[in-house]
C-alpha cells in the first residue's frame, strides 16, 4: 500500500507541476502579445511622420499584420517559457537526486 500511496502523490506532484507550467506559460503569452500589439499599433497610423498627434485613420491591413505578429510572438514566448521553466525544474531534481535513496548492492529491501 505504500507504494501506491507514494504513486498517488507523485502523479499529484506532477499534474500541479503541469498546471503551473502552463498557467505560467499562458500568461507569459498573453502578456508578449499584448504589449507588442500595442507597441507596434501606434506605427498604422495614416499620416507621415511630420504629421500632428490625430495623425490619421489606422491602416487595417497594417493593424491586422501587426495583431497577427503579436499572437505569434505570444506564441513563441509562451512556448518558450514553458521550456525554460522545465529544463530548470529537471536540472534541479538532477541536483537534488532521486527521491528515494537506492539500496546498496547485496542488501536486503525493506520493502521484501
Amino acid at each position: 500500500m505504500a507504494i501506491a500511496a507514494g504513486g498517488r502523490g507523485a502523479l499529484k506532484r506532477k499534474r500541479s507541476l503541469a498546471l503551473k507550467v502552463t498557467m505560467l506559460s499562458i500568461t507569459v503569452g498573453s502578456v508578449v502579445a499584448v504589449a507588442s500589439a500595442l507597441a507596434g499599433t501606434g506605427m498604422c497610423s495614416g499620416a507621415g511622420p511630420d504629421s500632428t498627434p490625430p495623425a490619421g485613420p489606422v491602416d487595417t491591413v497594417c493593424y491586422q499584420l501587426v495583431r497577427t505578429l503579436s499572437e505569434r510572438v505570444g506564441l513563441m514566448a509562451a512556448c518558450a517559457t514553458a521550456i525554460i521553466v522545465l529544463t530548470m525544474v529537471g536540472l534541479s531534481r538532477l541536483a537534488v537526486g532521486p527521491e528515494r535513496p537506492l539500496p546498496a548492492p547485496g542488501a536486503e529491501s525493506p520493502d521484501a
